[in-house]
């Protein structure tokens, strides 16, 4: 059986540009399986670290769910920015590798 680590769905994040507002991730989904190696790859601008910040919580997105390690992890993302994440045990870390 294969588990995800990491799975994103439906992930937008826009940036205001003066009075404009500049969409860098439009409905953006990535699932990644224990054991799978994924690349992000594009030119620059396009929202490479923008995406790999989301993924790692440094960063909220605008609307989506994220989770990791399966079931209990989920966060919707929200206009507020996300403050807090729930500690994760050795075991459940374990997961990653």
């Amino acid at each position: 059986m294969t588990s995800t680590v990491l799975q994103m769905k439906n992930i937008v994040k826009s940036y205001r540009d003066g009075e404009s507002e500049r969409t860098i991730l439009d409905h953006v989904d990535l699932k990644v399986n224990a054991g799978e190696f994924a690349a992000i790859v594009g030119p620059s601008g396009c929202g490479k670290s923008t995406l790999l910040n989301i993924a790692g919580m440094m960063l909220s997105p605008d609307s989506g769910e994220i989770s990791l390690c399966g079931a209990g992890r989920r966060i919707s993302g929200s206009s507020s920015r996300i403050t807090s994440f729930c500690r994760i045990s050795e075991r459940e870390n374990s997961c990653l590798y």
